[in-house]
């Protein structure tokens, strides 16, 4: 044999065999008896400490021996020595994984012109040196690695022995022709074998004996333990153990194909897919979300989702087989044991008890019914227990009421003239009706103020009709009410008429004059007046709204409307000219009072009109 090492840059050869190195492993015996469980049988990278250092040793002749911290070395290499003319004696440790066969030969290199040399984890001695001698004088060997001798004695150690080897590993299978993407994330195991071209993403375990087929492709978050992968085959974040994937299958994402299992070639297994003690044929197809457990799968199959193998009946584990070119729907369990012949359909959601013959279609699955639902009637003790109050009582729900649509509000009627200027129909509410009577002064003391709300409600309640807007009158009927009109002006109750208190017909474009003005100062001018005329108009007002009257109230009626009159003919006499635009005062004058105020703001037209129309509903009444 051979031997080359690399000493102060210069290439040394000694022309030595395998029959003139032996090498003794000492097994101490703390190492065997590790408080935390490290010992030679600990697996560093799938294979034990002490596989590593055989690994290390085995092209030498070599013995294993234990032995005790009190045990003299010199004494254990004279014993154990063989008489058979080895030159060198090299003694290293079973703890110290990380040796080689390289660490050896620059040790004996070393060695070659001293008696003993002392190693950072062993010694080399000249086997005729030792055995002659009693005592030796070492020397410190010179240019090796001290990493090479680490000892696994704790976790941080094993730990850095571990990413030292994984490190060597993939370093070796890089140099075979595999490219792997990140050595860092990449663990492989010693006894893996991997072909030329095999593309192995991060996050991937390749554990045990695993062999790997050319162009295969590892992607990420796969475990292949002790499997066997085909050529061109994809393994996408899946998991393999103890069992073989043929040529140009994929497999994942997230499969799990469990031991025993014989994949053939060109198959699909799919999402969420669990396979366990089964074969499958080639070109099957096994979709997604189905468990397969101890069948035997022909060729050219097609698997649907859901499918489930049902192998155990609690006791024991049977087998279901499935022929060649079987289609078998979604959601269908096999109940084994079962035979399904070649070419056979089953259809979804069924539950498959018995064989299924060649060709068939097979169909096990309930008739659907659609019933209505019912409530559910309350059991006696849930009952008893609402009446006993320790439940509260059900309260069923009302149904909510439907909303009643918005009235419709109708327009009062308005007056209509035909031609003959004759009055079709006359609907006058009463605010109209008895707008020239003076409306009745209450004195209220302060306590007993009546709120403005109530009143505006009232007045609401009442809507006026909108003024005649019919220009088209006779010229006596004007006339009549350019006197009616002087007459309204004369008369001292005209202070508490509708237009001076701001009441205008709905429609009108007058503004609201203010009352508190009026009324504070004319309140002790009108108290009788007012008085004598409210209850006048009162009378009136009752004697037009009923239909049915007696006799007597009818002349007392008459009576008084006879007095309103002869009080009409004494102011005829007076001027009946309307005053000048200029002297009318506007409702937005500050200093703006007394009887002959309006609420439209100097227009002429309006300020006519509304005088013969209100002139216009007192003539009817009276006649």
């Amino acid at each position: 044999m051979e031997v080359k090492t690399q000493t102060n840059a210069h290439t040394m050869t000694l022309n030595l065999t395998s029959q003139d190195i032996f090498v003794l492993v000492l097994i101490p015996e703390s190492f065997n008896a590790n408080a935390i469980g490290i010992g030679p049988d600990t697996l560093v990278c799938g294979q034990s400490i002490e596989k590593w250092v055989e690994g290390a040793v085995s092209a030498f002749n070599y013995r294993k021996v234990d032995v005790r911290r009190t045990d003299d070395i010199m004494t254990l290499v004279k014993r154990y020595t063989p008489e058979n003319g080895h030159k060198y004696t090299v003694v290293v440790y079973v703890d110290t994984p990380l040796i080689t066969k390289q660490t050896i030969d620059q040790a004996i290199i070393f060695a070659r012109n001293h008696s003993v040399v002392r190693l950072p984890r062993g010694w080399v001695f000249d086997t005729s040196y030792i055995k002659n001698n009693d005592e030796i004088y070492p020397v410190d060997a010179m240019g090796l690695s001290n990493q090479d001798f680490t000892i696994a004695h704790n976790l941080a150690q094993v730990n850095l022995i571990s990413s030292v080897l994984r490190g060597r590993i993939v370093a070796h299978h890089i140099a075979n022709g595999v490219y792997i993407e990140s050595g860092s994330c990449v663990s492989i195991d010693a006894g893996a074998k991997i072909s030329s071209g095999v593309f192995i993403e991060s996050n991937v375990q390749i554990a045990g004996s695993t062999i790997i087929g050319p162009n295969a492709k590892i992607l990420a978050n796969s475990r292949l333990e002790s499997a066997q992968i085909g050529q061109n085959t994809t393994i996408n974040a899946s998991q393999i153990t103890g069992s073989s994937v043929g040529s140009n299958c994929t497999v994942g994402p997230w499969a799990n194909i469990r031991v025993g299992c014989r994949i053939g070639q060109r198959c699909r297994i799919g999402n969420f897919v669990e396979i366990k003690n089964s074969t499958i044929g080639e070109d099957t197809k096994i979709a997604h979300m189905t468990y397969v457990g101890d069948a035997e799968i022909g060729k050219e199959c097609n698997l649907g989702a859901g499918v489930v193998f049902c192998n155990y009946d609690g006791v024991e584990k049977h087998k279901v087989t499935i022929g060649n070119k079987v289609f078998v729907g979604a959601n269908v369990n096999f109940i084994a044991p079962v035979t399904v012949e070649d070419e056979a359909r089953i259809a979804a959601g069924s539950t498959i008890t018995n064989n299924v013959e060649k060709g068939s279609l097979a169909i096990a699955r309930a008739r659907q019914e659609v019933k209505a639902v019912r409530s559910k009637p309350e059991s006696k003790s849930t009952s008893e227990t609402r009446s006993s109050g320790v439940l509260p009582p059900v309260v069923e729900e009302k149904p909510k009421p439907t909303p009643k649509p918005a009235p419709v509000i109708k327009p009062e009627p308005i007056i209509e003239e035909d031609e003959d200027d004759e009055v079709e129909e006359l609907v006058i509410p009463a605010s109209i009706r008895n707008a020239r009577k003076p409306i009745k002064q209450v004195e209220v003391q302060e306590e007993d103020e009546i709120e403005e709300d109530e009143i505006e409600k009232e007045t609401e309640q009442e809507p006026t009709p909108e003024p005649d807007q019919d220009d088209g009158e006779d010229e006596e009927e004007s006339e009549e009410l350019a006197e009616e009109e002087a007459e309204c002006e004369e008369k001292p109750e005209q202070k508490n008429s509708p237009l001076s208190q701001g009441e205008y017909p709905e429609g009108g474009r007058g503004v609201v004059h203010d009352e508190s003005s009026d009324d504070d100062e004319d309140a002790e001018d009108t108290d009788e007046d007012s008085d004598e005329d409210n209850d006048e108009s009162e009378e009136e007002s009752e004697e037009d709204d009923s239909d049915e009257e007696e006799e007597s109230d009818e002349e007392d009626a008459e009576e008084e409307d006879n007095s309103d009159d002869e009080d009409d003919e004494d102011h005829s006499g007076e001027e009946d000219e309307l005053p000048p635009m200029d002297d009318v005062p506007l409702a937005c004058d500050d200093d703006f009072d007394g009887p002959n105020h309006m609420p439209y703001e100097g227009n002429r037209a309006l300020y006519e009109r509304a005088n013969r129309q209100f002139s216009f509903f007192s003539d009817e009444k009276d006649n």
